[in-house]
């Protein structure tokens, strides 16, 4: 199911990124508008699922046990693993339409390798928002109990 979904998971991953990097160096905007890092990202995430399910294939043990882990190293190297997936796909993008220029690929693969961490912090940031929201109401319900 993960893989079917990639190239959207790619793209949204591309396209933070590239809006980092704009946000930290405007001058990237002439090679890189983040719809345009967004496509590449779709193609880079449909071309790696597509090379997924041709492994997927060729394994013939359909008894694969999926790793499993509850420590912190678990988790960081899970986020290091989908950087480089996510950066791997930029590259494959930006050659598949076309982009094979060096400054290219090194601009859209950092683009790719940050937009897990934007979206970990972005995700991570409106759980705090929300649970802080949750809080302020319940405080402001408990002192409207209190006081009438």
């Amino acid at each position: 199911m993960e893989a079917a979904l990639s190239p959207v998971k790619y793209a949204l991953f591309q396209y933070l990124g590239s809006l980092l990097l704009l946000a930290v160096n405007p001058t990237i905007s002439s090679h890189l508008s983040p719809t345009s890092s967004a496509k590449i990202g779709a193609l880079g995430g449909t071309l790696l699922a597509l090379l997924y399910f041709v492994l997927l294939l060729k394994v013939t043990d359909s008894k694969t046990e999926e790793p499993t882990g509850e420590s912190l190293a678990f988790f960081l190297t899970a986020l290091v693993k989908e950087m480089a997936y996510s950066g791997l796909a930029a590259a494959i993008g930006a050659v598949g339409y076309g982009l094979p220029q060096y400054h290219y690929l090194s601009v859209v693969s950092t683009a790719g390798v940050l937009g897990p961490v934007v979206f970990l912090i972005v995700m991570f940031g409106l759980l705090g928002l929300v649970l802080c929201m949750a809080w302020f109401c319940r405080s402001i319900r408990d002192w409207h109990v209190r006081i009438f």
